[in-house]
C-alpha cells in the first residue's frame, strides 16, 4: 500500500536541515559524517528525514540547567 502524502515522510537537504535545527550547514555535515546525525545517503547526496531529525533533538536534548 503506497503512502499518501501527509504520511509520507519528508526529506531535507542539508541546507534545509541546518535552517531547521538553526546551526550551520559545516556542522551538519560534520556530523553526518560522524554518524552522529541520522541521515541516507542519494547517490552523492545527503539527506534527512524531518521525523528523524525530531527524533533525535528529544533524545539529545537537555532540560533546563539548575
Amino acid at each position: 500500500m503506497m503512502a499518501t502524502a501527509s504520511e509520507a515522510p519528508v526529506y531535507l537537504t542539508v541546507k534545509e536541515a541546518a535552517a531547521y535545527l538553526r546551526v550551520s550547514t559545516g556542522w551538519v555535515y560534520l556530523q553526518a559524517a560522524k554518524g552522529a546525525l541520522p541521515c541516507i545517503h542519494v547517490g552523492r547526496a545527503v539527506r534527512f528525514r524531518r521525523d528523524e531529525l525530531d527524533k533525535w533533538m528529544a533524545k539529545n536534548s537537555r532540560g533546563p540547567r539548575d
